[in-house]
Parts: C-alpha cells; sequence; structure tokens
C-alpha cells in the first residue's frame, strides 16, 4: 500500500436544491442522503480528515447527529450561482492537509473500500483524479456521432468504443497545485494533469431529481432481498443444465 498522506475530504451541501427540495435532507431508506456518505467515509482507511461542507444550520445539525464535523461557508458560496471552483478555493485555503477529496452526496450507494482505491491510485500517479461512468452507446453531440459514422453499416453497441462523463461523485486534487491555480487563473477545479478512474453500477449512480430517487428507493428494497434470476419456462431449463445464451 501506498505511504499514508494527508487527504482532507469534505463533503459539499446546500441547503437549497432547484430539482428537489432540500434534497441533502431528504431521507433514503433508513437515513437522510447525506448520512449515506457520512457513514462511507467513516469507515475509509485512507483518508486523514473529513467534514460537510455547508452554509446551512441544519444540515450541520443533521452532520453533527451522525457524527461528522461541519466546515460553515459563506451563504455567498452556497447559492444555484456559486461554482465548484470558489468552494473548493475557499475550503482549501482553510485545510491544514496536503490533499483535497471531495466526495458528493448524492451518491449513497458508493463504497469506502472504492473511495480508499481510488486513493491509492491518486497518490501513486501525478495529476488530479476524477471519477467517470461509461456508457457504450451510439454517442451524438451537435448532430454529429461520437464513436461511429452515419452513412455507414450501424456497429452493434458491444463493438462501440465506450464514452465517458465526469459524474462528480469523487475528485481528488493536489491542494498546493489547486490553490496557486485559482489565484493565477481564477479557476482550480481541473487543475492538469487530469485523469480518470472508472466507477461501475449502483456505485456511480448520482441523485439529481425524483425519479432517481424512485430508483434508489427500489434498489435499497432489493438489496435487502436480493432477486433470483427467472426465465420463461421455454429455456428455464436449458439455463439450469448450463446452457448459455450469449452470442
Amino acid at each position: 500500500m501506498t505511504t499514508r498522506a494527508s487527504i482532507d475530504c469534505y463533503i459539499p451541501a446546500r441547503l437549497g436544491s432547484q430539482r428537489v427540495s432540500a434534497k441533502n435532507l431528504r431521507v433514503l431508506g433508513d437515513r437522510p442522503l447525506i448520512a449515506h456518505t457520512i457513514k462511507t467515509l467513516s469507515e475509509t482507511k485512507t483518508v486523514s480528515h473529513f467534514c460537510v461542507n455547508t452554509e446551512s444550520a441544519a444540515i450541520k445539525s443533521v452532520a453533527t447527529e451522525y457524527g461528522c464535523e461541519t466546515y460553515l461557508r459563506n451563504p455567498d458560496l452556497a447559492t444555484s450561482n456559486a461554482s465548484t471552483d470558489d468552494i473548493l478555493y475557499d475550503y482549501s485555503k482553510n485545510s491544514e492537509h496536503e490533499h483535497i477529496l471531495i466526495v458528493n452526496p448524492t451518491a449513497p450507494f458508493l463504497k469506502s473500500k472504492t473511495i480508499d482505491d481510488a486513493a491509492e491510485d491518486y497518490l501513486r500517479n501525478d495529476g488530479s483524479l476524477f471519477s467517470v461512468s461509461e456508457f457504450k452507446r451510439h454517442a451524438v453531440i451537435r448532430n454529429n456521432p461520437v464513436n461511429f459514422k452515419y452513412g455507414s453499416k450501424s456497429p452493434r453497441t458491444q463493438e462501440l468504443d465506450p464514452v465517458y462523463f465526469i459524474n462528480f461523485i469523487f475528485i481528488f486534487v493536489n491542494k498546493s497545485k489547486m490553490i496557486s491555480n485559482f489565484e493565477t487563473y481564477g479557476h482550480c477545479l481541473y487543475t492538469a494533469p487530469i485523469r480518470h478512474r472508472l466507477v461501475t453500477g449502483l456505485e456511480g449512480w448520482d441523485i439529481d431529481d425524483e425519479h432517481d430517487f424512485e430508483i434508489a428507493e427500489l434498489a435499497l428494497a432489493a438489496g435487502k432481498t436480493p432477486a433470483k434470476a427467472t426465465y420463461h419456462p421455454s429455456i428455464a431449463e436449458k439455463i439450469a443444465k448450463g446452457e448459455e445464451f450469449k452470442n
């Protein structure tokens, strides 16, 4: 394992939300949404310190209830127009640690081991580390295909080059480089060089709206009583005998 470094983590959580009212305090399963991330971070082995970064007394109270410290930011940094760059710079100036980790409270299925593995990856290599999700779909941007071509035979989905997008579930940055970048150029989140780490399955599920909450509730319920795969009787016996249908 890489020599333990000083990693300071904050969970960004303002009270307001444009799509779901007070989203971070909305109960998911048996606890508020933000409490899932607090529990996950409390079980990590590589994070030196973590807290909730908020302007809200209500969120501070919930964080305290679940055993988490709070960093109170200026209310000006809690509006829908506040940038992650400004929030990150503000927090980092007051941190005594070498590296900064941001873990968003909207990914309740993220596991502590995933954070620890990502931390080891980050510390072994140069550059910031952003979590990403992967899709194998026929992707189009500004009406132009990204990983296939119009005017030719359509490739099967499994033959496509994957498309990745930054999901902002977690971000690792070097504090001194990030501060220097902000004070020199006025921005700091995308401090080069930038690397990406894939987050798969439910761990990559980011809750933004009511639909996302519905899916998350279903996933939690399914997790308590895992469903056994079943098939139509016409092939169930063949599956039971080991026949595969993957071609």
